[in-house]
């Protein structure tokens, strides 16, 4: 797996965003789950490697709208901690 710059935006990194178009091949939270800074949360595989979207701080994911095999576009929302 090749580790991505996590790409976040919002109140202080709240938002988890697709660094570019792909397949979503694991998902490893759920809203309401506390995350730590730098856990992985979702795994985009895209140009034939697999990218670790990982949380920017520690907090509790608000929403992760994803599922594993949906496809995303670049920007698309992956995961969004509280606040």
């Amino acid at each position: 797996l090749r580790a991505v710059r996590d790409v976040a935006s919002g109140a202080g990194g709240s938002r988890l965003l697709a660094p570019m178009n792909g397949k979503v091949v694991r998902v490893f939270g759920r809203a309401g789950e506390a995350v730590r800074a730098g856990q992985c949360v979702v795994v985009l595989e895209a140009m034939k490697m697999q990218h670790e979207i990982k949380a920017p701080r520690e907090g509790v994911l608000k929403q992760v709208p994803v599922t594993e095999g949906q496809q995303v576009a670049t920007r698309a929302i992956l995961a969004e901690l509280e606040g």
